[in-house]
């Protein structure tokens, strides 16, 4: 979980406003990096 508030404070620190897209594709990377994270954490 620490990554994911290292990654995602500065984002919102400097544009408090993104166009939906580029915010569903921001979601899609963290969800996508997450999982990758998760199955390496519970499945090594």
């Amino acid at each position: 979980m620490h990554r994911f508030m290292q990654v995602r404070a500065p984002v919102q620190g400097s544009q408090g406003n993104l166009v939906p897209v580029q915010q569903a594709m921001y979601r899609y990377k963290i969800l996508s990096g997450d999982s990758r994270f998760l199955m390496h954490k519970f499945m090594p």
